[in-house]
């Protein structure tokens, strides 16, 4: 898909994998609606074809029809489907290329998307996936095909501690990324439930869907048991030793101020359900693992992981969990709960 609206409409939303090649820029974008606002619309259209002119058209042109030699399916859309998508068509055409462009544009396909989920909302069904942090609920979706990873989408791990080093995508983008694989997934069969994990409302600043989320409350759920060691040994290596050994790759120069600096951000956020006092120890720990973690392999990060676990994640989930212990249907190890996703997916 190529998006040809102006790059500050492609990073409010576009549709999943497009890429920005725009017929305006920013500027010439706004420039030619204050025309439009001020003159009506064919002195827009006069204004932006001095615009884009000698130079700049052939640059643009040469840009789609690369793309074009790269993947000859590839397909246009603007807004709304009309002026800017017509244009760059045409252009295309003269210059000795074909391709198509999406009626309706950007608007008709995440109306198709809308409309997706509100017919799923309606007629379909989902399985959530619980458990404890550290369970492993993010390898379990990966083991499904019929599974969406909210957190993926959402570029976060739903925590404190599960930031990414990258933005979050923006509210439209994290939406249109979760309603294509919904739209993919009922395409392939309407009957199956699909797998969701047990989420807040809120994915670090993303929000899941009103109506989706709602759907996921009232939903049955299963759930992933694991023992607290295990739990600990499996954050240890997710939060701590993954998470150090990207940050040194990534900030080959200051990898270890800003591993620290990450941990001890990622405290502060909790520090209002935490206390005060226990955010003091907590914080102590983490300083001592800092200390000695090149010198006994990470080990003593496991005290504030626990502690972490015991003060802060495993009251909030059983709080969480007590609010719908009424819609358990499964509960047992990671293996039983794998074969009885595979058993109840397949009976379906």
């Amino acid at each position: 898909m190529i998006d040809v609206r102006a790059p500050i409409e492609f990073a409010h939303g576009t549709i999943p994998k497009s890429i920005n090649i725009p017929l305006l820029n920013d500027n010439e974008r706004e420039e030619v609606g204050i025309c439009f606002r001020h003159a009506g619309q064919q002195s827009a259209i006069n204004l932006g074809h001095r615009i884009v002119s000698g130079k700049s058209r052939e640059q643009r042109i040469e840009a789609w029809c690369e793309q074009l030699k790269r993947d000859q399916n590839s397909i246009l859309f603007c807004a709304r489907g009309g002026m800017r998508s017509k244009i760059a068509q045409d252009w295309i055409h003269n210059a000795g290329y074909a391709c198509s462009r999406v009626t309706g544009g950007f608007k008709a396909m995440r109306n198709c998307l809308l409309d997706t989920l509100h017919q799923f909302i309606k007629t379909g069904s989902i399985l959530i996936l619980g458990g404890m942090t550290g369970t492993g609920k993010t390898k379990m979706l990966n083991y499904f095909v019929r599974a969406i990873n909210l957190e993926h989408a959402a570029n976060h791990k739903g925590s404190s501690f599960g930031r990414s080093f990258e933005e979050q995508p923006s509210q439209l983008n994290f939406e249109n990324c979760v309603l294509l694989h919904l739209l993919n997934l009922v395409d392939l069969n309407p009957d199956l439930p699909i797998i969701f994990e047990n989420e807040s409302r809120s994915i670090g600043s993303r929000q899941i869907p009103p109506t989706l989320f709602d759907k996921m409350n009232t939903s049955p759920i299963v759930i992933i048991k694991k023992s607290f060691e295990d739990r600990v040994s499996s954050l240890l290596h997710e939060y701590v030793i993954e998470r150090h050994r990207q940050t040194l790759t990534k900030y080959p120069d200051d990898g270890d101020y800003r591993f620290r600096s990450y941990l001890k951000d990622s405290l502060h956020r909790i520090k209002k359900r935490l206390g005060g006092q226990r955010t003091k120890k907590i914080a102590n720990l983490i300083d001592y693992a800092l200390v000695t973690q090149d010198s006994n392999n990470y080990l003593d990060h496991r005290a504030w992981l626990a502690a972490i676990l015991r003060e802060y994640y495993d009251p909030m989930y059983n709080y969480q969990l007590n609010l719908k212990r009424d819609k358990v249907a499964f509960c047992g190890d990671f293996n039983a709960v794998q074969e009885w996703i595979k058993f109840t997916i397949s009976d379906n």
